[in-house]
């Protein structure tokens, strides 16, 4: 893993703060997991569909 800032300096940084909306969404396990929970914790979302190449091995 690489880091390319720290927290603190992200939290800074005025592109990052403003609202978020709600998102709730199944974690890989099958339970439910909200954005809000992670309030003040930097949080990296990786989208992505079966129909997008390359798809992650495993996961079509």
């Amino acid at each position: 893993m690489k880091v390319i800032a720290s927290p603190a300096a992200v939290a800074q940084d005025s592109a990052v703060i403003g609202s978020v909306a709600e998102l709730a969404l199944q974690d890989l396990f099958g339970v439910e997991q909200k954005l809000s929970a992670y309030h003040g914790k930097i949080v990296v979302l990786n989208f992505w569909a079966t129909w997008c190449v390359p798809v992650p091995s495993g996961n079509a």
